[in-house]
């Protein structure tokens, strides 16, 4: 069946859209104007609009300053600049808000500030279609602002974010600034337990000139079949080697995506205290564990402080970022943690003689609260963490109130991390009973999940995306991160996170995404197309039965320690 030519698909939806008459051709009469004084996000939309028409016509519009064309040519002007040749006006003061107008002759994109004509530009891309054999778009205004202010990805440290080359991050990038995503959250540091080949699970992304010894080599193996042989291949992570996390940012920035690393301690913790064990847990015979910090050790603090001075000078200030991640979740013990005895569960909680003398929940308060304050006083404007660890100590109100004691309750942000479909699950002590904070008046971010395992049963998130950013809204948090490790085959869960975090103003079900999704990709097509990603959902959706059933037939789950199986575990015997 074919789509309704007068359907106007935008991703994600816009707030407003007045429709007038007729199409507007985009011919080789049209040119590209911005403002003299542009700001250089602006100059990149217009030099960004030219390439779009470029691919799809093999011509490129010229790209000009608005002093070298007269008013009788037929233009599209884009800046904020050119505000006053809009026939309406945006009632909304969001630096991201936009209007694009177009008429006969004449297309206006502007926005409130900069990163609003940014994505006018954007809808102006999604907008251009063939019709007849000629490039054109529908004449209509669109009057758009988005509902979270923060909107993005937080891509994990593991396996394929290890391998991806400058241009890959670029390219990701470029996708989601194309969904109207402006925040990229790059865990650079965090470790796991034994999977494979019974080596803990490590990742850093970051060569620290301070701590040599902190690598994270891999080696896998894999079936060639072009070589008809088994191969080896032993690497440390491109972006450590090649060290471009500085250019990612800057790349980032010129794209409206803000780029902020996640470094974590305590939890997922073991490459640091093994390589430097005099700061690492001892056990209660005065062993090191390897696995978590001494907190009483003032040496700590020292290294952690070292650590973060060099992300934040080399990385962070070059590029005018005041974001850091500082996650500490999950602090607890763990098997699969000692490759001598991956059965054996291990403590991350020191048990020196003055480490013993206080409760955890001290330990852990102090420890957070005197990062807080470091790296605040480092020009850190935004201090990110994970939510459970400090509810599941029941330490939050306390934390809020800390908080405020100092003035420090605007620079901390708790982000509130939920991976499942029910909403019930939300009520409990470790989500705040659902409210996430907000009756501390603590900031607050909303973390679904985005899809994590490519290696494993693929998974629908929509069920959980659209459940988190529909509560977090409701609750007002400012911010939206899909957790993942990044894989283009979880499109369609991507798409449905720009979808509710741009516009939650318009009620609108999975159903009603599902089928606007389909046409969007599918064109004419999409009728076929939805009865697929209909069946698809029966097999893929998370935390149903049947995909939890068919989850168990792949490796992944028995590639962790059992404590009552045999290691490495059997499989597929098992």
């Amino acid at each position: 069946m074919e789509i309704d030519d007068t359907e106007v698909l935008i991703f994600p939806e816009p707030k407003e859209i007045i429709h007038k008459y007729g199409d507007e051709i985009i011919d080789k009469d049209y040119k590209i104007v911005y403002d003299y004084n542009a700001d250089p996000l602006e100059v990149e939309t217009a030099f960004g609009i030219a390439k779009r028409i470029e691919e799809l016509t093999k011509w490129r519009p010229q790209v000009l300053d608005n002093h070298k064309v007269s008013g009788r040519q037929k233009i599209i002007f884009v800046g904020m600049n050119f505000k006053h040749m809009l026939s309406t006006k945006l009632d909304i003061n969001d630096p991201e808000g936009y209007i694009l107008e177009i008429e006969e002759g004449k297309i206006v994109l502007s926005g409130n500030a900069p990163p609003g004509t940014f994505y006018a530009g954007e809808t102006f891309k999604q907008l251009l279609k063939f019709k007849k054999g000629r490039l054109s778009l529908p004449r209509l205004i669109v009057k758009d602002w988005p509902d979270y202010r923060y909107r993005g990805l937080y891509v994990e440290s593991k396996w394929g974010p290890d391998l991806m080359s400058l241009d890959d991050w670029k390219e990701l990038i470029d996708f989601m600034a194309s969904l109207k995503l402006n925040f990229l959250d790059i865990g650079v540091y965090g470790c796991w337990v034994i999977q494979y080949e019974n080596q803990i699970t490590e990742f850093l992304f970051l060569p620290l000139k301070n701590y040599p010894k902190l690598k994270t080599p891999k080696t896998i193996t894999y079936y060639s079949p072009m070589r008809k042989a088994w191969i080896k291949l032993s690497y440390l992570p491109r972006m450590f080697t090649e060290d471009f996390f500085s250019e990612v940012i800057a790349y980032g920035k010129k794209r409206n995506v803000i780029v902020r690393p996640a470094f974590n301690s305590l939890g997922h913790n073991t490459l640091i205290p093994r390589e430097y064990p005099e700061i690492s847990a001892i056990d209660e015979n005065g062993n090191p564990t390897y696995y978590g910090f001494c907190l009483t050790n003032p040496k700590t603090l020292e290294t952690m402080f070292k650590i973060y001075d060099e992300i934040i000078d080399r990385y962070l200030k070059p590029n005018n970022i005041d974001f850091f991640h500082i996650e500490l979740d999950e602090v607890y013990a763990l098997r699969g943690i000692d490759p001598k005895d991956p059965k054996r569960i291990v403590d991350p909680w020191c048990k020196c003689i003055e480490c013993s003398k206080r409760t955890k929940e001290d330990l852990f308060f102090e420890y957070v609260m005197k990062i807080v304050r470091y790296l605040s006083e480092k020009g850190i404007n935004k201090i990110c963490m994970w939510n459970d660890q400090i509810t599941r100590m029941n330490l939050l109100e306390k934390f809020a109130t800390q908080l405020k004691e100092e003035n420090l309750i605007n620079k901390v942000v708790i982000e509130w991390w939920y991976y499942g479909p029910d909403e019930k699950d939300l009520e409990s002590n470790i989500f705040d009973f659902g409210n996430f904070g907000s009756k501390l008046g603590l900031n607050r971010w909303v973390i679904p999940m985005g899809g994590y395992y490519f290696w494993w049963m693929y998974q629908s998130l929509l069920k959980n995306i659209y459940l988190m950013l529909r509560k977090g809204f409701e609750k007002g948090a400012e911010g939206v991160l899909t957790y993942c490790t990044f894989d283009h085959s979880f499109h369609r869960n991507y798409f449905c996170l720009s979808e509710f975090s741009w516009n939650q103003s318009k009620k609108r079900d999975l159903n009603q995404f599902n089928e606007k999704y389909a046409k969007f990709v599918f064109g004419d097509e999409y009728e076929k197309a939805l009865k697929a990603l209909e069946a698809l959902e029966t097999l893929s959706s998370a935390g149903d039965e049947v995909n939890s059933f068919l989850s168990t037939l792949f490796y992944y789950p028995y590639s962790y320690v059992h404590p009552d199986k045999i290691y490495p575990r059997s499989y597929p015997q098992e």
